[in-house]
């Protein structure tokens, strides 16, 4: 039996639409993003040119991503350093917006991406946190779009520092922003595999001549958000995290600062750890868990988040006090990391819906033959 194109066309219409029947879906979407402003590292007692001497700087951004096309990695690096003593800096200004102290562009991939090319159709128009309003985070979704959109970026900005703001003569707060974001919903059969990442480095290098206190004192605003709502996906698993962690280093101190034990009055200093060296504690305040992981089970559709919603989504205070901090010379390092995973499989037809595809191409062919013997 032959099958004139046009009887084939409508056979291969009718089965696709019956198999499209309860295959509707939008997608799975992880995102995790950090902003911080007005970063203030203080010394009591301040005596000028011995308490204490910040002498250098060196600060990084790293923004990787193992993107949704299987065969492409993605990465921006970029640092820039600074000499107090000088002063001297080869990092931008951080003066306003489009002259940020350090930044590199996003990485990623910010394309469609249906299973063997990148098109230029349907692609969601991300603004890179370059051009975004200072102190806030405009994140790409998630969008619902099923059909169209597979996506993963990771961005990361220093806005501006105070350090190199001293070393230019100007007066600046210290802030940044970070993201890593992804929503994938590949129509094909197979898997989809996205990790990403945005790391923001801070590392000072002090002189202390006299004992006294060390207090860091900075504001933020963390988001995590991971939600499936996909009804073709035989599999899907979802992590978003950060980690943010101060360290200091020297004259028989090994101390790390994770915000992370909220102040309940129970724990002080809960998140502080390691070898103290006689130095002592006070005045901790940890507005949100800034060391978080969440993710949600697998369903059509569920979803988890954290500090994404409602009232949580503003800046909120954190700081600490190291006190009696003796004299001599340490290290002081940020380290704030924005990571994403997610993976999916896409379903096979269930056999219901290949029932109903061989059903359409029966009665294509039934069709055929009754005009066959009509004409005979």
């Amino acid at each position: 039996m032959k099958f004139t194109k046009t009887t084939l066309a409508a056979s291969l219409a009718l089965a696709a639409t019956l198999g499209s029947v309860g295959q509707a879906t939008a997608g799975i979407y992880a995102e995790s993003g950090l902003a911080v402003d007005s970063l203030i590292i203080s010394f009591n007692p301040t005596t000028p040119g011995t308490n204490p001497v910040i002498t250098s700087f060196d600060f990084a951004t790293q923004a990787t991503a193992n993107t949704v096309n299987p065969t492409v990695g993605d990465a921006s690096i970029v640092g820039c350093t600074g000499d107090l003593t000088t002063p001297q800096t080869d990092c931008g200004g951080g003066t306003a917006l489009g002259d940020p102290v350090l930044y590199a562009g996003v990485a990623g991939n910010t394309s469609l991406w249906d299973g063997t090319s990148e098109a230029a159709v349907g692609v969601p128009t991300y603004t890179n946190l370059g051009s975004q309003a200072l102190d806030s985070i405009a994140f790409e979704g998630p969008t619902g779009d099923g059909s169209t959109v597979n996506y993963a970026l990771a961005d990361v900005i220093i806005d501006s520092a105070s350090l190199v703001g001293a070393a230019n003569g100007n007066v600046h707060t210290t802030d940044t922003r970070q993201i890593a974001e992804t929503e994938i919903s590949s129509a094909d059969q197979g898997a989809a595999n996205v990790t990403l990442g945005s790391t923001t480095t801070f590392t000072y290098i002090l002189e202390v001549g006299d004992t006294g206190d060390l207090t860091i004192a900075f504001n933020a605003d963390p988001s995590l958000l991971v939600q499936i709502d996909d009804s073709t996906a035989s599999t899907a698993g979802l992590l978003a995290n950060m980690d943010v962690t101060w360290s200091l280093e020297g004259t028989g101190v090994d101390l790390v600062w994770a915000p992370s034990a909220l102040n309940d009055g129970t724990n002080p200093c809960g998140s502080l750890s390691g070898t103290a060296g006689g130095t002592g504690c006070t005045n901790e305040v940890v507005s949100e868990n800034l060391n978080q992981e969440i993710t949600t089970e697998f369903a059509s559709f569920s979803e988890n988040e954290y500090s994404r919603f409602g009232t949580d989504q503003s800046f909120q205070p954190y700081s600490v006090t190291l006190t009696g901090l003796a004299p001599g010379n340490y290290q002081l390092v940020l380290s704030a990391i924005t990571n994403v995973q997610v993976t999916r499989a896409q379903a096979v037809p269930e056999p219901a819906t290949l029932s109903l595809l061989g059903m359409g191409l029966a009665m294509c062919g039934i069709g055929a033959l009754r005009r066959k013997a009509r004409k005979a």
